[in-house]
């Protein structure tokens, strides 16, 4: 399970910073 959490939080920072390259 925390595997899955650690996979998920990875994701999230991924996506928010490919976010924050579009923003500029």
């Amino acid at each position: 399970m925390a595997i899955l959490a650690l996979f998920l939080l990875m994701q999230l920072s991924c996506l928010t910073w490919s976010y924050w390259d579009w923003s500029e």
